[in-house]
């Protein structure tokens, strides 16, 4: 159930485009159309897909922004209030790690961010995988439940910590 404050991924009716570079790989942007056939098989979405970063988003519509680190010109299309977060998925030199990916959610877009393009094409199959598409649909034919949205609760803390488990293991 939707509560205020919750970003709207998706929802019946409401536009969604789906941001990436052309210069990306092409295993990117398989990933990107298979994005796209996802969302429309979920939800009764209008999905469309693009290239040209920085367009405002109306009030009637998300935007999906997918964007692989090692891409020529990428790091500039990526708000420099978000670059600490990519230290999640950066390595001691300041390289993105093999395979890493990051879903950050920034003002009315929510990002995808590939340390290279296999954690870019990762980041983007996780995505399918919470709207409900099981990665296994073309070999095994599951079939997706229609929903009239997807949203994230947005988390502020203050304090994080370390979770101990203390049950032991045989």
């Amino acid at each position: 159930m939707e509560r205020d404050g919750d970003f709207v991924l998706l929802e019946t009716g409401k536009k969604v485009r789906i941001t990436y570079s052309e210069k990306e790989n092409s295993a990117v942007k398989c990933a990107v159309s298979k994005l796209a056939e996802d969302i429309r098989k979920v939800c009764d979405c209008n999905v469309e897909l693009g290239s040209s970063f920085g367009n405002s988003v109306s009030e009637n519509e998300t935007e999906i922004i997918i964007i692989t680190m090692d891409t020529p010109c990428s790091l500039q299309n990526i708000p420099e209030e978000m670059l600490p977060a990519l230290e999640r998925i950066m390595d001691g030199q300041g390289k993105g790690r093999w395979e890493a990916y990051l879903h950050q959610i920034y003002g009315s877009s929510f990002y995808i961010v590939g340390a290279d393009r296999r954690g870019t094409v990762f980041g983007i199959y996780d995505l399918s995988e919470q709207l409900g598409i099981s990665p296994w649909y073309f070999w095994l034919m599951f079939r997706s439940e229609k929903r009239n949205g997807l949203f994230f609760q947005r988390i502020t803390a203050k304090r994080t910590g370390l979770m101990c488990l203390t049950e032991e293991f045989s």
